[in-house]
């Protein structure tokens, strides 16, 4: 259905999960006003004014939560696993694609997203923002920062090709060349850096254990980023290579596949985030074989997926701050939409169901920068809201399941609703 954006809007019945640590709230409703939440709390609270000018909606037997987060993805507008075919596709075509991949993610109630890398979110973020498409809010890296011969590069291509393309990254080698990288992602309009400090799954050329750019470059990226006031990702799988991503001041480590328990407490002492894409590994370990994925990155791709559940423990057991990221980029079997099973995979290996949910909202906000204005239901945070049939703290799986979702909720606009209950004239 179209946006609707009301002056006043109440959902009436549902149990409101805050997001705040354990905390649901029983028999209370929840107020809209403009952009942001105007109450929480209980119905006799709520101001005859207010409440005489609200658009009442019921939401029995539902969970009122906030917005989902998903702190890694990528609009890569891929629908293939052949990589030589996705570097010959048409930067166009790939754009329409991600259109509707953007659509995919606000329909399953994720309203933020941050884009780890990629050419296209920044102009999908404006068209979002404008509202000629619908989509999430989209926090954008624009391109990744990587050396020749790294993570993202396009082994298989000559390099001369590989620059001239329009691609996802950005080539970078030298202090001085990785301060000019990170301005021209600024100048473009990126709200965070995206750095690679290892190989990884799907690069050819190199393996993930492998580090990236020396202490000098990562310093002159981690000091450039953060005297303009933005934070920095890095794609860190191997050990050493997440080491030296923490020594130079990073913000959040994204996989995280062979970290140890010394690095944990680092970053626990830091405060750096943890993005561990359980689902990605999963992904290519059970599913990607079936979908052309080139032998050398379904053979990397098993290695990782053998100790990512025992990382993501190790991380929980020392504290280290985890927020929810798919990596999914559009292409199958990494398709948007199915994005909560991030959270399911959490809760298999061992984190509650509302710590899981925590990492998708709460935890996930504060590792991106933006826990001011949204990841909680909270009075004068913007109205990113979830409206789920059953109780995800019962049953985390329903959030994969897309005809429980009831609403949509973002900044006040309505992006789908689909009730059994008919609105509410006024409260009884």
């Amino acid at each position: 259905m179209d946006e609707i954006q009301d002056s006043f809007l109440l959902l009436k019945g549902g149990k409101i999960l805050t997001g705040r640590p354990g905390e649901i709230i029983q028999g209370s409703v929840l107020m809209v006003e403009g952009s942001k939440i105007a109450f929480v709390g209980r119905e006799d609270e709520v101001g005859r004014e207010k409440k005489d000018r609200a658009r009442i909606i019921a939401v029995e037997t539902c969970t009122i939560m906030p917005g989902l987060i998903d702190s890694h993805v990528h609009f890569w507008g891929a629908r293939t696993l052949d990589y030589l075919h996705r570097a010959l596709v048409p930067d166009e075509l790939n754009m329409i694609r991600a259109v509707k991949d953007v659509e995919a993610l606000i329909d399953v109630g994720f309203t933020t997203v941050r884009e780890a890398g990629g050419n296209k979110s920044i102009y999908l973020r404006r068209a979002i923002e404008e509202g000629t498409i619908k989509g999430p809010r989209i926090l954008s890296a624009h391109r990744a920062i990587c050396i020749t011969g790294g993570h993202y590069d396009l082994h298989f291509l000559p390099l001369d090709h590989v620059k001239g393309m329009k691609g996802n990254f950005r080539l970078a080698d030298g202090a001085d060349d990785c301060r000019k990288a990170v301005r021209e992602q600024l100048r473009e309009g990126a709200d965070f850096i995206k750095i690679c400090t290892t190989g990884g799954i799907m690069s050819q050329g190199d393996h993930p254990k492998e580090v990236q750019f020396s202490s000098e470059e990562l310093n002159s990226i981690v000091e450039e980023s953060h005297d303009h006031g933005k934070r920095v990702a890095a794609h860190a799988q191997g050990l050493d290579g997440i080491i030296s991503a923490v020594r130079a001041g990073v913000d959040t480590i994204e996989h995280g596949t062979f970290l140890d328990e010394e690095t944990a407490e680092l970053m626990v002492k830091r405060g750096i985030f943890l993005i561990p894409t359980l689902s990605l590994m999963h992904k290519i370990a059970t599913e990607a074989g079936s979908y052309g994925m080139s032998p050398w990155a379904l053979k990397k791709g098993a290695e990782l997926n053998k100790v990512a559940v025992n990382t993501f423990n190790l991380a929980q057991e020392r504290g280290v701050r985890i927020a929810s990221g798919t990596d999914f980029s559009g292409a199958p079997p990494m398709r948007h939409g199915g994005n909560a099973i991030e959270l399911s995979l959490m809760v298999q290996a061992g984190m509650s169901p509302y710590d899981a949910i925590s990492s998708a909202t709460k935890v996930a906000a504060e590792a991106i920068g933006i826990q001011e204005r949204t990841g909680t239901l909270e009075e004068g945070k913007w109205a990113d809201i979830l409206v789920i049939e059953g109780n995800p703290v019962h049953d985390i799986s329903i959030l994969m399941d897309k005809s429980r979702i009831r609403m949509v909720i973002k900044e006040g606009h309505i992006q789908k609703m689909n009730l059994k209950s008919k609105l509410i004239d006024s409260l009884e």
